[in-house]
């Protein structure tokens, strides 16, 4: 072999084993550099000499410095640590209202108790003014507690408005950041001739990892060596050297809600899943607008059923009762695009039909839809939707009469029935004597009946027709055994609606129960004993009745009362399961942070196996590699020996 091939050799060799050692080296700078990959000198075999006798070795030349990467594994560390965030985001705000909701002291259930504690105090001793103060007290201290725990889950709301904000703030710093290192990297990779920049692939697989900490993405890898990042259901952030930017709107049904789009107004909200961002759309979505909505039906239910059965009885002055609650209308909001400033008439038709949704109610040019916001789904509607016959749905009472919309017309509305239930509650007398604690009818029997029966008044459903002095004056009930036919008896009606009344003699041990027909078909009326040929009975005003419970009694029946969820569940088991439904969410989103915190923590030891560098390896390839040059530079110092002997030979 030639003095030169040696030489040539260990030269070639001297400066891969440096290639290696200065590698090593960085390896070792940047143990503790976030997103630093392990990196790797590939060494490979120079193109051999032909010769006459073989192809004779030209030595070591560096191929490429590699990074030891795993593409399969930085997508799951980007989707377990994407899901992670969304769980944690979700889970420390539920807690938080989980908290709100179901804690004893803050919590709704003692003070409802309370309040009707204080209704039974009313029924026991219906006379008395202190007790009736304490009963006004009860209920302005449960209004407080409505109010107070929407206060502070609007608050939350807030905070989480801000969270939004800065969230959309860092999405777009590192969209931008990306697409810079997009630039830099496709011209780095020109300059080297294709070779991969390692430490700036190294800095965007970071800026992309924290992106998708922030939001759910999704990467394309580009021929040029740039990287496309997509958001939401496939929307561009990152396309080359270009990133688009987010912002922060407000809803154009709702001033105080936020919503998330790009930069040329396209709202992507519904579309953003994963990492912070979907965790903090998805607490609002899933916790922080059915906590409102469901915590406004209580409190609408509560106070509408309580209102109702309040302003059928009477007062120590003598007179109807009146709201004893103040309540919210269902809140209504126009689209800006809305031709018209008029909006539709919405009432509460039936508190037990009103659900936890908010509604889009739309005319399209040919017909009314209404549509379950949360869920997407169409809300069947009874009526034409006029004054006099208003759609009916899900509870409310809608009229679009005034929007007066003709075919062509295009009109979105949202309509919240409880949003501002709780926070708009009140208590509407303050006056202890006008608690109607008793009944607004009373039944006397005549003095010269023959049979042992009596006659009370068992309801009173619609106050329209109270008082009866106003209303066709006193109900005469006389006893016919003839009334409807020989043999067949029954009640003769006089004053009032009139009319004959069946009397069955099978039901007397139980009482029957007589229903008056209009305009008294809100008066029901029982009969105990048996009544005789002749016998009569007089339903009357309730014209003395300041020792009267009857009507408190009814109040207090309330608590246990079938009045909400279509007729299924109590005012408290309403806010029992509005509790349960947050604690629900709350420990589901407990399990899937705890889940992807292990997942995540799996996938990034192993991602650290192979990408991660280890020192006592390093320390090892360092003496290696070094041995390697020593060895290559003894060669160089045979080969200079060799030369030297050749030179003397030459001169001798």
């Amino acid at each position: 072999m030639a003095v030169g091939d040696i030489l040539g050799n260990s030269i070639s060799a001297l400066m891969a084993f440096q290639r290696a050692i200065a590698t090593t080296s960085h390896n070792i700078s940047n143990v503790g550099t976030e997103g630093y990959s392990l990196q790797r000198t590939e060494l490979a075999t120079r193109p051999a000499q032909e010769s006459s006798v073989g192809f004779i070795g030209n030595g070591v030349e560096v191929a490429t410095v590699r990074r030891m990467r795993n593409a399969f594994l930085e997508v799951q560390m980007r989707e377990s640590s994407s899901t992670f965030e969304y769980f944690d985001v979700l889970h420390g705000f539920a807690g938080r209202i989980d908290s709100l909701l179901g804690d004893a002291d803050t919590g709704l259930n003692p003070s409802i108790n309370e309040f009707f504690v204080a209704v039974e105090g009313v029924a026991a001793d219906p006379t008395s003014i202190a007790a009736r103060g304490v009963l006004i007290g009860s209920a302005q201290s449960l209004v407080s507690k409505f109010n107070l725990i929407d206060k502070n889950v609007v608050q939350l709301q807030a905070q989480l408005d801000g969270e939004l904000r800065n969230v959309v703030s860092e999405i777009n710093s590192l969209g931008g950041a990306i697409a810079d290192l997009n630039r830099e990297i496709v011209f780095a990779r020109s300059q080297a001739s294709g070779q991969p920049p390692n430490d700036l692939l190294d800095r965007r697989d970071q800026l992309i990892l924290d992106l998708a900490e922030r939001v759910g993405v999704s990467t394309i890898a580009m021929q040029d060596g740039s990287i496309s990042v997509a958001i939401g259901d496939g929307q561009p952030l990152v396309n080359g050297f270009q990133a688009r930017t987010l912002s922060v709107n407000t809803d154009p049904f709702d001033a105080s809600r936020l919503e998330v789009a790009f930069d040329d107004g396209v709202a992507i909200s519904d579309t953003l899943t994963g990492g912070r961002i979907g965790g903090l759309l998805g607490t609002r979505d899933l916790v922080l607008d059915p906590a409102l909505n469901g915590l406004g039906r209580v409190a609408l239910g509560l106070a509408e059923t309580f209102n109702q059965q309040h302003r059928l009885g009477l007062d120590l002055e003598g007179l109807l009762g009146q709201a004893f609650f103040t309540t919210a209308r269902p809140a209504v909001s126009s689209h800006p695009d809305n031709t018209t400033s008029n909006a539709p008439d919405v009432m509460i038709q039936d508190v037990s039909g009103l659900t936890a949704s908010d509604y889009l109610l739309r005319f399209d040019g040919a017909a009314w839809s209404l549509t379950d916001r949360a869920m997407g789904q169409t809300v069947a509607m009874t009526g034409t939707g006029t004054a006099a016959d208003p759609f009916i749905a899900d509870g409310l009472s809608i009229s679009v009469q005034p929007i007066g919309a003709v075919a062509g017309d295009d009109y979105r509305f949202v309509i919240q029935p409880t949003r501002h239930g709780a926070r708009q509650l009140g208590v509407g007398i303050s006056d202890p004597t006008r608690v109607a604690a008793a009944a607004p009818l009373r039944a006397a029997s005549a003095a010269g009946n023959l049979g042992d029966a009596g006659v009370d008044v068992v309801a009173v459903s619609d106050a329209a027709s109270l008082p009866l002095s106003v209303n066709g004056g006193d109900i005469t009930l006389t006893f016919d055994v003839d009334a409807l036919g020989p043999g067949v008896p029954g009640f003769t009606v006089s004053g009032g609606p009139g009319g004959v009344l069946a009397y069955d003699p099978a039901m007397e041990s139980a009482g029957k129960t007589f229903v008056l027909a209009p305009p008294f078909d809100g008066i029901s009326f029982a009969v105990t004993g048996s009544p005789q040929d002749g016998d009569s009975f007089v339903i009357t005003d309730n014209g003395n009745g300041v020792g009267d419970n009857r009507n408190a009694i009814k109040i207090g029946e309330l608590r246990d009362a079938l009045s909400l969820l279509d007729g299924n569940a109590t005012i408290q088991d309403a806010y029992n399961r509005l509790v349960g439904d947050v604690g629900i969410t709350t420990r589901q989103a407990e399990i899937g942070r705890d889940t992807q915190e292990s997942a995540r923590s799996l996938v990034a030891a192993t991602r650290e196996s192979f990408s991660g560098v280890n020192l006592d390896e390093e320390a090892a390839n360092l003496m290696r590699f070094q041995q390697a040059y020593q060895a290559s530079a003894r060669v160089i110092s045979v080969a200079n020996d060799l030369f030297q002997e050749l030179i003397g030979a030459v001169r001798r």
